[in-house]
């Protein structure tokens, strides 16, 4: 688990830092080693840590007055209104090569950190209503 940069916090004004990517991605593959994640706070139940879990497929033992169900409820919901085909890609990205979703930094993709050609990073940015994927990892990309 990260430790808390007591600089990265400020009184008054709100300043953060990102964790470096190989934070992130070690921080992705402890979650999908885990047997169960436990969130047993009932003000927290339904944290970023759980979320972050249920993205990889990992089960998560959390307070009762989670609103897990509410939150299932919704997630079912906004599939219904996404391609079938896309949902298939996704679910089976999901559970192949977590995560399915990644942005490209710079002309890198950051689920496969290849390389993307200039002029394709390019059409990306660009036509932000089409959905794109990685030539190289098919996962779907965004420009960040």
């Amino acid at each position: 688990m990260p430790r808390l940069n007591p600089e990265a916090l400020t009184f008054g004004t709100f300043t953060s830092s990102y964790p470096p990517v190989e934070q992130v991605v070690q921080s992705a593959q402890a979650l999908e080693a885990a047997t169960v994640v436990a969130v047993p706070s009932p003000y927290e139940s339904l944290s970023l840590l759980a979320l972050e879990a249920f993205s990889v497929g990992t089960p998560v033992l959390a307070n009762a007055r989670s609103g897990k169900k509410q939150i299932r409820s919704r997630i079912d919901n906004i599939r219904e209104l996404v391609s079938p085909r896309l949902i298939r890609h996704y679910d089976r990205l999901s559970k192949a090569r977590p995560p399915a979703l990644v942005p490209v930094e710079g002309d890198t993709c950051q689920g496969c950190f290849m390389k993307l050609p200039s002029q394709f990073v390019q059409q990306v940015r660009q036509d932000p209503e089409h959905i794109h994927t990685c030539p190289n990892c098919s996962r779907y990309i965004y420009v960040v």
